[in-house]
């Protein structure tokens, strides 16, 4: 955590959950880092408790596709952006016809959030365009990454059961991208 050099030394972090306990362990992150401009706000991301147009940069790791209600995550974030501010995110997006029904069908797989990781996962287009409607502009995809079976099962999400499970049902050579990561970023006018 390099918040100083980032943010100056007037400036503010932010860090929303949810999660008790994941706030918890961003608490414990920042007393040994020793910083003293993060503030720890519990609240969900379809709703965040912050007043219109106070945040310059919002940052987001992998956390809009599991929103049932994606849209309004994104309007949210239109929202607290300031005018001029900017977001950078990162998500998983999978491809219409990515996923065979097999995958999308089972139990396990649904128990499991692949589901809602993955399955459920905007396409990019979707991504880029639920952004653009949100109120954001300049949206640009500047990462791509395939994700292989074997990325998938280094997260605590896709557990030993979806992972076999997506084995058994792609094919060898479809197993190399079940997903792609992207870093996306916006501008708020």
């Amino acid at each position: 955590m390099r918040t100083k050099r980032n943010t100056g030394p007037s400036g503010r972090v932010i860090a929303l959950d949810f999660l008790p306990e994941m706030l918890a362990r961003t608490a414990k992150a920042v007393s040994e880092a020793g910083l003293a401009n993060v503030d720890l706000l519990e609240g969900e991301m379809e709703d965040i408790p912050l007043p219109d147009g106070t945040v310059d940069l919002i940052v987001s790791n992998g956390v809009v596709n599991p929103s049932p209600r994606r849209p309004r995550v994104m309007a949210e974030c239109a929202r607290v952006v300031r005018p001029g501010g900017r977001l950078c995110v990162s998500d998983l997006t999978v491809g219409q016809d990515d996923l065979p029904p097999e995958i999308l069908t089972q139990p396990a797989a649904w128990a499991a959030a692949w589901a809602g990781c993955v399955a459920g996962a905007l396409s990019e287009p979707a991504f880029v365009r639920k952004l653009e409607r949100a109120g954001f502009r300049d949206v640009e995809v500047v990462h791509r990454e395939a994700l292989s079976i074997d990325d998938c099962a280094l997260y605590p999400l896709f557990t030993p059961a979806v992972i076999r499970l997506m084995r058994e049902l792609l094919p060898p050579a479809r197993q190399r991208a079940v997903a792609v990561s992207i870093v996306v970023k916006a501008n708020r006018p």
